[in-house]
């Protein structure tokens, strides 16, 4: 029993260093420019949060062009 706890809390803290990197990786990409996503996200490292980031960046842009119609 003692294994499994030790095992689980190990998994817990992974996910924790997981989610804080990610969280780093999303706030450094929003800094980008929308070429410099582009090339990341083709270049496929951390592809998901690339696109994703990618595709907010864009629609902030679509929405701020269309504002000023």
């Amino acid at each position: 029993m003692g294994a499994t706890v030790r095992n689980a809390s190990g998994y817990l803290n992974s996910l924790k260093v997981s989610g804080v990197c990610e969280a780093a990786a999303r706030a450094l990409m929003a800094e980008m420019t929308v070429n410099q996503l582009s090339d990341l996200a083709a270049f496929g490292t951390m592809g998901k949060i690339c696109s994703e980031v990618l595709d907010t960046t864009l629609q902030a842009l679509h929405v701020n062009v269309n504002l000023h119609e």
